[in-house]
């Protein structure tokens, strides 16, 4: 894998996951609206909708923070997807060996 493509699988789940959220955060916003704002036929629909779509909500972005919190650490460590440093050879600490 070319270090490019390593950079955009890492960081693409934790984009999805920020976009998805901010979609789901959208449709919980306008059902909780629906609910109240304009006469509707059946408010208490939009209101349950509203309260899924907020669990939804929640749910992406727990793990939106725990995806963030781990490239952060693994950026942090030197750590790549497959769990090797990203120094090759090269003592990362002067009284330990090489890792190869």
């Amino acid at each position: 894998m070319t270090s490019k493509f390593k950079t955009v699988a890492v960081w693409l789940p934790s984009v999805l996951l920020l976009v998805a959220f901010a979609w789901s955060l959208n449709l919980t916003l306008f059902n909780w609206w629906a609910s109240g704002g304009p006469p509707v036929q059946h408010p208490e629909i939009y209101r349950h909708r509203g309260n899924v779509f907020c669990g939804i909500s929640f749910v992406l972005f727990l793990n939106f923070i725990v995806a963030a919190w781990v490239l952060a650490r693994r950026r942090k460590r030197g750590l790549l997807l497959d769990g090797k440093r990203e120094s090759y050879g090269y003592y990362l600490n002067p009284l330990t060996k090489p890792i190869r």
